[in-house]
């Protein structure tokens, strides 16, 4: 799990730690995109009894079956679901959680 996660920088993360360190985590996909990899993320969240958030967020182009494709993989973990209406909103709910 180390080099899986980079910061900002392109520094590499152990993303184990990371999440054991944390609140809570929070992902963030476009709609249609392969959300497959959640399921590492919310396995250790659950390891760490971490709350895993999901943003989906799309794009203006993207139809109600592109939404649906990243809610299949995120729906079974998420404890909170958010579809954004743009990264305006992205930005609000990330300072609302103050991250």
């Amino acid at each position: 799990m180390k080099a899986w996660l980079s910061d900002l920088a392109g520094h590499a993360l152990d993303l184990v730690e990371e999440i054991a360190q944390s609140d809570f985590a929070v992902v963030i996909t476009a709609a249609g995109e392969d959300a497959q990899s959640v399921s590492v993320i919310a396995a250790i969240c659950a390891l760490h009894h971490k709350t895993l958030i999901a943003l989906i967020v799309p794009k203006d182009e993207d139809d109600d079956a592109a939404i649906v494709v990243s809610l299949k993989y995120l729906r079974p973990y998420a404890h909170m679901l958010v579809v954004a209406h743009g990264c305006d909103y992205v930005e609000t709910m990330l300072t609302a959680l103050r991250v």
